[in-house]
């Protein structure tokens, strides 16, 4: 954990070049799309924003961040952040102070005015560990982190419900029983189909009171919440795992499935997925053979959608040095992938080779840096053969959040930008979510006074 927290504070800025829309060729025989894109210039101005895009009046104050999204049965959407309470404050990868989660519900073309789930001066605010909202059967849920006393960024989770559409909310419960001052975190919870809930998260419970040379894991741990929030037995799901990628979860068909990123002995730190059937957690699956060895957290998870029983997850690598964007789908529950389809790449030789635990280290800083891939990927099902995938892209402080959509035999639409936001790491994950025949999004722009922006994107999106 000390590693992690040292490997942070000495990345190097992100710079790259603008990179204008593109369109790119269908899928080699080997699986893998092949990608064209324009030439980098040293024109750095802003990319042209898709005509599709239309923005909304956000519900979110000042200096607000890190959304979350779901979707909803009735149709409608529910959004979740961060937000200070008292000042606005500077933009960082985490941040200090007193701050409330706040949610609102987007109804047609009109977000609900904001109400407060929780407030603290001891929450964990992090660009890349936000928190999560979901409906189940009527009852909402949400998560938030709260530091727990222990060494450096110790943390532990807290979940409420609200039975009343989010006019009062539940005392939280911590879902992890261990009681240890370490890190747990990067949760995703899932709606039950009996109106509960399951949480899966990560879990440094391990680094409680170690001794001597003993190398602790953190883990992936996982729990089942029924309709009345009576939380079930803890599952351990892995027991070695990366030490703070997010993780997605879905249930595809009757099988719920988790993506994170897992750690080999060796330090392969490739995608994996981890299963329920009704015989319990099964074993983990390899997702992609990436090989993407490393000595660090590069803090860049996969997401997973469904689409009934299949699902299609969206992650970020380095293989073989290159930055890149990759899709894959599940026809079984989890139990297999098919070939990873590339939806964008980056040269190794634009990476500083100094400092490969990140895509975060490019080798140059001037305007003849090219567009670089950071990953930070989003995945949602248009209909029932096409699915889109969001992730940044670095064209020096600046990125665009791009769109792409992939069909089920691999064919690839257009890349479309939808929005320009910062590519530091305050930018954070911009959110998407199908609602009927659009897309809607989510994203912070961290730089002047950070604000929360939501739009929407009409179809068709091929």
């Amino acid at each position: 954990m000390r590693l992690r927290v040292q490997l942070h504070k000495t990345l190097p800025s992100i710079v790259a070049l603008a990179a204008s829309a593109a369109m790119f060729g269908c899928v080699s025989d080997t699986g893998i799309g092949n990608s064209t894109s324009s030439d980098a210039t040293s024109d750095v101005s802003a990319s042209t924003v898709s005509a599709m895009v239309a923005e909304l009046p956000s519900p979110a104050g000042a200096g607000a961040g890190m959304p979350n999204l779901f979707a909803t049965e009735d149709g409608s959407v529910l959004m979740s952040w961060f937000e200070p309470v008292d000042t606005v404050g500077e933009a960082s990868s985490t941040r200090r102070g007193r701050f409330a989660l706040r949610f609102a519900t987007l109804h047609g073309d009109t977000w609900s005015e904001a109400r407060t789930i929780a407030e603290g001066d001891d929450f964990f605010v992090n660009w890349a560990d936000f928190p999560v909202i979901i409906e189940s059967d009527g009852t909402l849920a949400a998560h938030w982190l709260q530091m727990n006393g222990g060494r450096g960024t110790s943390y532990d989770i807290h979940i409420t419900r609200s039975r009343d559409g989010g006019e009062t909310w539940e005392e939280s419960i911590v879902p992890h029983a261990d009681g240890t001052p370490t890190e747990h975190g990067f949760v995703s919870m899932v709606p039950e189909p009996d109106g509960g809930f399951s949480a899966i998260w990560l879990d440094g419970r391990d680094f409680a009171d170690r001794e001597g040379d003993e190398s602790p894991e953190m883990t992936l741990r996982a729990a089942r919440f029924d309709a009345h929030g009576n939380e079930g037995p803890e599952a351990l799901l892995d027991p070695r795992i990366c030490d703070c990628c997010q993780t997605s979860a879905a249930y595809l068909g009757d099988t719920l499935v988790a993506v994170y990123r897992g750690r080999s002995d060796e330090e392969i730190r490739d995608m994996w997925s981890v299963r329920r059937t009704a015989d319990g957690w099964q074993e983990p699956v390899r997702v992609s053979h990436d090989d993407w060895m490393i000595p660090g957290c590069p803090v860049n998870g996969p997401s997973i959608a469904a689409n009934d029983a299949v699902g299609a997850v969206a992650w970020f690598s380095l293989r073989d040095g290159n930055p890149e964007v990759k899709v894959t789908f599940t026809h079984d529950g989890g139990a297999s992938f098919t070939e990873p389809i590339l939806l964008d790449s980056g040269s190794a030789e634009d990476i500083d080779g100094t400092n490969p635990r990140q895509v975060a280290g490019l080798a140059d800083t001037s305007n003849a840096a090219k567009p670089i891939p950071l990953g930070r990927v989003d995945v949602a099902w248009l209909d029932d053969t096409h699915a889109v995938v969001s992730w940044i892209v670095g064209r020096g402080k600046d990125a665009d959040i791009v769109l792409q959509t992939v069909g089920i035999d691999g064919e690839l639409g257009a890349r479309q930008v939808v929005a320009v936001t910062a590519s530091s790491r305050a930018s954070g994950f911009p959110q998407i979510v199908s609602q009927g025949d659009r897309l809607v999004i989510a994203w912070t722009e961290p730089d002047g006074d950070p604000s929360l922006h939501t739009a929407v994107v009409g179809s068709p999106l091929q």
